[in-house]
């Protein structure tokens, strides 16, 4: 799965932006980090910010995951 950069600034993605990148669900991505996987860093606002080692490592543990 080719990941882009996070955004055309390059600035990192939402929550909603690295699930639309990856084609999965906010759900999906949530339910990932309660497990335990690797957390994104948070803006000065607060909200998860996914930059492009976050995105990729997403898109690792969704490709594992997608055999079962």
């Amino acid at each position: 799965m080719p990941l882009t950069r996070p955004s055309e600034t390059g600035a990192p993605l939402t929550i909603s932006g690295a699930a639309h990148e990856l084609g999965i669900t906010v759900d999906t991505i949530r339910y990932y980090e309660k497990e335990g996987s690797r957390r994104p860093g948070r803006g000065p606002d607060g909200w998860r910010r996914y930059d492009a080692d976050a995105l990729s490592w997403l898109a690792g543990v969704v490709m594992l995951r997608g055999p079962g």
